[in-house]
């Protein structure tokens, strides 16, 4: 499960102490679970999953799809749009509508993209 989660921190681009904010663990047992050191309990599981559109089969065993279709993926999309000013931008609106139905290739594809252009 180790690898999966980092998987899913690596994917969104995030620092292991930006991951743990976002689920509301620390740092440190947030990289127990990346490690393998422990696994999460069943509430940050699905915290996680809720968080990320992860599908929790996906999490739990490695199988299917990794991220949840996106009809189902309204907090992910929520996630990537919030804005503590309530601004929305249009160009950021269409970007994640589009991201929010790539297959799990365009998902990993992006991620190398993005990690090229910082």
């Amino acid at each position: 499960m180790g690898e999966r989660i980092q998987k899913i921190r690596q994917v969104f681009g995030l620092s292991q102490e930006q991951f743990a904010y976002g689920i509301k663990v620390s740092a440190a047992e947030a990289a127990s679970y990346e490690t393998g050191e422990c696994d999460p309990p069943r509430e940050i599981m699905e915290r996680v999953c809720m968080i990320y559109g992860i599908r929790e089969n996906w999490l739990d065993t490695g199988t299917g799809r990794m991220f949840v279709q996106e009809a189902d993926n309204k907090n992910l999309r929520w996630f990537m749009l919030w804005d503590p000013d309530g601004k929305h931008d249009p160009e950021r609106l269409w970007l994640v509508d589009k991201i929010v139905g790539f297959s799990d290739l365009k998902v990993a594809l992006l991620a190398d993209i993005a990690a090229a252009l910082v």
